[in-house]
């Protein structure tokens, strides 16, 4: 009965192994659509910098979004979704909301890009507007507040 019950315990660790181990593979299909996505968010953050006015259309974010949430990998596809509910939530109507959602975006891409070793993709705060975003480079562009452009400091380094 010892003996069994020793099995049992050494089969439900492999298991746990296994499935973890499953979960954490990423596909070239995975990499492309995350790349993508974050092409997209480059055009965001462009578009941003050059206007005071809120954020552009969001119509080639989600359509990255639909793509990464196809994938068979549960942790991507589930981070993909999390970044639907945030950009559901940007209506337009206000900007300072559009810009909360879009930072929680942005902390769920950069966690995305970090787990897929996207290299040259950075996670920026600013803590005078209390915001991230995700940027290539090093260089500290605020795409919240015009006054303040170069507020901000690199906070996750890929």
């Amino acid at each position: 009965m010892k003996n069994f019950i020793t099995i049992c315990n050494l089969l439900t660790i492999c298991v746990t192994v296994g499935i973890s181990c499953r979960s954490k593979e990423f596909t070239e299909q995975d990499k492309q659509s995350l790349n993508q996505l974050l092409m997209e968010n480059e055009k965001i953050h462009s578009f941003l910098m050059k206007t005071e006015g809120g954020l552009p259309s969001l119509q080639g974010v989600q359509e990255a979004l639909d793509l990464l949430g196809k994938s068979e990998n549960s942790e991507i596809s589930s981070k993909a979704e999390k970044m639907k509910l945030n950009l559901r939530e940007i209506k337009g109507i206000q900007k300072e909301e559009d810009f909360k959602q879009f930072s929680l975006f942005s902390e769920n891409l950069s966690q995305l890009a970090q787990d897929l070793s996207i290299e040259e993709i950075n996670k920026f705060y600013c803590p005078m507007e209390d915001k991230y975003w995700v940027a290539k480079g090093r260089r500290i562009e605020n795409p919240y507040s015009p006054e303040m452009r170069d507020c901000g400091s690199l906070v996750e380094q890929n």
